[in-house]
C-alpha cells in the first residue's frame, strides 16, 4: 500500500484506499498523515468523511484513557472542545447514565434523537430489563422501578 501511494501521493483515490487498509490495521495515524499530506482541494468525499471519522476515533480513544484514569472531567471537556456529533453526544450520555447523572444523560439522548429520530443506540432497551412494565404497582413513570423504565428507552429509563 505505501509503494502504491508513494508511485502517485497526489492520487486521492490511491490516499482512500490506503487510509481504509491502515485504519483497518490499527494505523490510524499513518492514515491521517497520509490524508493530511493531500492537498484539501483534492479531497473526496470519501476522504472527508474518512478524516473524520479516523480524527472522532482519535479523539475517542484520548477521551476513554483520560476517563478510565478517573479524569473524566478531562474526557468530557475534550469531547465537548470538539465539533457537534452524534457519537459524541451517544458517549457522553452513555457516561452521564453510568455515573448516574440523569438529567445530563437525558438531554445528551435526546439531542440524539431530535438529530436522528430513528437512532437505535438511544432507544436501546437494556439487556437485562423486564420485557413489559405492565406489572408494576408504580402509578407514574417517575416511580417505576428503573429497570422497567429502560424496556421503553433509555431516556425514559433516566426519567
Amino acid at each position: 500500500m505505501r509503494a502504491m501511494v508513494k508511485r502517485q501521493p497526489q492520487d486521492a483515490e490511491r490516499i482512500y484506499a490506503s487510509g481504509l487498509y491502515l485504519s483497518g490495521n490499527d494505523q490510524d495515524d499513518l492514515a491521517l498523515a497520509q490524508i493530511a499530506a493531500l492537498p484539501r482541494s483534492a479531497w473526496t468525499d470519501n476522504i472527508r468523511e474518512l478524516e473524520a471519522r479516523l480524527q472522532s476515533d482519535r479523539v475517542l480513544r484520548q477521551a476513554n484513557q483520560l476517563r478510565d484514569s478517573g479524569e473524566e472531567a478531562q474526557a468530557i471537556a475534550l469531547i465537548k472542545q470538539q465539533p457537534a456529533s452524534v457519537r459524541y453526544d451517544l458517549t457522553l450520555a452513555d457516561w452521564a447514565q453510568q455515573r448516574g447523572d440523569n438529567q445530563t444523560a437525558i438531554a445528551d439522548y435526546q439531542r440524539v434523537l431530535r438529530q436522528e429520530a430513528d437512532n437505535g443506540d438511544a432507544r436501546l432497551p437494556a439487556p437485562d430489563a423486564p420485557t413489559t412494565i405492565a406489572n408494576s404497582p408504580s402509578s407514574t413513570l417517575n416511580e417505576m422501578p428503573s429497570t422497567a423504565l429502560m424496556t421503553i428507552s433509555p431516556v425514559l429509563y433516566l426519567l
